[in-house]
């Protein structure tokens, strides 16, 4: 029987006491799963309303990860330096006693479907793609809009760590909806402008006196 997230979790930690556990060593050992972490723990911070651009380092490694899933890799690709970062013995117990027990609760909200609920590869990797368009929207001079797109990235990570269809598609289609309207909003707000800068130049010339 497959290993849930959490129990992958717990068993790269007890053999952490022999071996030096890296970030590189338990992204492999979660898998695919890697993303949703990576793209829960990225898109929390944001969740509350910033100001202009603060949005914008989570936002490019989001795009990253999203590209990522979108071209079909099954585990997140990380620099080799930051990959062999070594876990701590504090990161351990914060992971062991408050971060697990979470996932643990998160898996027993959405419990494991069976295999023919399962995500399948292109609906992933479309998550992947919904993942890019609004980690854009996080990068965008908008002040205080980044909470929905954070919002549905979240809930695409926790898809990909619990495999759950219905949330998966929810989220994506929630995506869909908002980056329309930030997209339909930005449009007209650029045609305003065209048409007030057209008014300002075509000015009509005054007729010289006699």
């Amino acid at each position: 029987m497959e290993l849930t997230v959490s129990q992958l979790l717990r068993q790269q930690l007890a053999l952490y006491h022999d071996h030096t556990l890296t970030l590189g060593t338990f992204l492999d050992a979660v898998k695919e799963q890697g993303f949703g972490l990576l793209l829960v723990a990225f898109a929390l911070p944001v969740l509350v309303p910033l100001p202009p651009l603060v949005g914008a380092v989570p936002g490019m490694a989001l795009i990253l990860w999203g590209l990522q899933r979108f071209l079909g890799h099954r585990t997140p690709w990380l620099p080799e330096r930051i990959r062999r970062r070594t876990l701590t013995p504090r990161m351990a117990v914060l992971l062991s006693t408050r971060a697990i027990p979470v996932v643990e609760r998160m898996e027993r909200f959405f419990p494991r479907r069976k295999h023919h609920s399962r995500l399948e590869e292109w609906e992933s990797r479309i998550a992947g793609l919904m993942v890019v368009f609004m980690a854009f929207l996080l990068l965008l001079p908008t002040p205080f809009l980044n909470t929905i797109p954070a919002m549905v990235i979240a809930a695409i990570g926790l898809s990909f760590l619990n495999r759950h269809r219905v949330m998966l598609w929810t989220s994506m289609v929630l995506g869909a909806v908002v980056f329309t309207a930030v997209a339909f909003t930005v449009f007209l707000g650029g045609e305003r402008l065209i048409d007030e800068f057209r008014e300002q130049v075509d000015v009509p010339k005054i007729a010289p006196t006699a």
